[in-house]
């Protein structure tokens, strides 16, 4: 009786791990409708020209509009609207190609193009006209919380542009620069990035803001002493990219995180819930993201941060912008027409990702690697150190074979990851290299 009873025990706890809620991202750039220049051939059939879904927008889980971009400027875009999650969409036409998006609510809404065009619609997005001029390409556009009122950065110019329900103010900066990322947490302290300098635009005017060395893409503040900026240029040759944090005008910036490749995108959903995206489909999060500051009294700074990368189905991508309703869900969009979502995956979609065993571990002289899932497909293997670094790129191409070995007897000894990437998955294993 004992034993009927465990085994009972044992069948429901199967049944209920068959289905438990599993959440990852989902490729849902099938769900896009057909839309002008989605899909461009040109010379003579030799290349294919693929849209870039640039900018994302989301006033509710469900409801949502994204920008596309194609390289024909004076021809018009498609802007995309969906009301169910991203499983349809329709297709609402703008003026000029747009890199910027933010909507007020579910009719008031803005967009911009790297033309310097202003779109508002008043309608959900039915029609968008024309409301405004910067006279520079548009970079980045970003409403103050709670309010109607927002603000533009374009490239290389000397004025801000503010947003109002009645028209475009251009703000004098008294500088030009190459702007190309704007956050403002509150009317009274605005946070621009122009490459190699974050500043601040307050009643003092423009402030140069010591931050830590790097270009910055992108840079996000959810209050005025707290933010995060993302970009490039950190450990040369191994690390590429960047994350750093800021707890307030004037203070230097801490230092959080390099990463495998550049960042171009960084999204907070709060104090904590914060996401970063870049080059080769290589997406961040993370959920302590304000555990850091720096003593203003002798510079010294700490940090709790955890950014973690997540895997998903496009490696191929380059990522330019993600936006998050919820940390369950969310979406992320790039080049080659694609858009992902975070959300529940089911037992199948898991099914389909990759999976490997490293034998023997610990090893000395040789490693033999035995994949399921990679064998006919493109695939990279890495090794990666304790800090999470790339100290050695095993593999990259089509394996194949399941069956791997590797000669790394001039590995250091220590505590080493593989980490092996698909277009279905990432998974990082760790293993430990002795000496014979």
């Amino acid at each position: 009786m004992k034993k009927s009873f465990i085994l009972i025990l044992v069948l429901i706890s199967s049944f209920k791990n068959g289905f438990t809620q599993n959440y990852g991202w989902k490729d849902i750039s099938k769900n896009l409708p057909d839309y002008s220049y989605d899909t461009t051939i040109i010379n003579n059939g030799q290349d294919t020209l693929l849209a870039i879904i640039y900018d994302i927008c989301f006033i509710s889980n469900n409801e949502g509009w994204i920008t596309t971009w194609h390289a024909f400027n004076d021809e018009n875009a498609a802007i995309l609207h969906t009301t169910d999650g991203g499983e349809t969409w329709e297709v609402q036409t703008v003026m000029r190609p747009c890199q910027v998006i933010q909507m007020v609510d579910e009719n008031i809404g803005y967009a911009g193009s790297d033309g310097g065009l202003i779109f508002k619609t008043t309608d959900g997005g039915l029609n968008w006209n024309y409301y405004g001029l910067t006279g520079a390409p548009i970079a980045g556009m970003s409403f103050v919380p709670g309010s109607d009122t927002g603000y533009i950065c374009s490239y290389m110019s000397s004025y801000l542009q503010q947003i109002t329900p009645v028209g475009v103010n251009p703000i004098s900066l008294g500088n030009s620069g190459w702007w190309n990322s704007i956050s403002s947490p509150s009317h009274d302290l605005i946070w621009i990035c122009a490459g190699t300098s974050v500043l601040t635009f307050d009643k003092d005017g423009l402030t140069d803001q010591p931050i830590t060395s790097a270009w910055y893409n992108s840079i996000e503040f959810m209050r005025n002493d707290l933010g995060w900026g993302v970009g490039y240029e950190g450990l040369k040759g191994l690390n590429p990219g960047v994350i750093a944090g800021c707890n307030g005008k004037n203070i230097d910036w801490v230092h959080l995180k390099y990463t495998e490749q550049p960042l171009n995108e960084v999204f907070a959903l709060d104090n904590d819930h914060v996401w970063a995206a870049g080059n080769n489909g290589y997406i961040y999060f993370s959920e302590n993201a304000s555990q850091f500051s720096r003593d203003t009294s002798n510079g010294s700074w700490w940090s709790n941060v955890t950014f973690v990368s997540q895997p998903n189905p496009r490696p191929d991508v380059d990522f330019l912008s993600l936006f998050f309703t919820s940390p369950q869900n969310g979406f992320a969009s790039g080049g080659k027409n694609c858009l992902l979502k975070y959300t529940q995956i089911n037992g199948i979609e898991e099914n389909l990702m990759i999976d490997f065993e490293i034998f023997p571990n610990p090893a000395a002289n040789q490693l033999k690697i035995i994949n399921y899932g990679l064998q006919g497909k493109e695939g990279i293997i890495d090794i990666l150190d304790v800090f999470g670094k790339v100290v050695w790129k095993l593999f990259e191409g089509i394996l194949q074979s399941d069956n791997m070995e590797f000669d790394i007897k001039y590995l250091p000894t220590g505590v080493y990851f593989i980490r092996a990437t698909s277009s279905k998955r990432t998974i990082t294993k760790k293993f430990i290299k002795i000496d014979r």
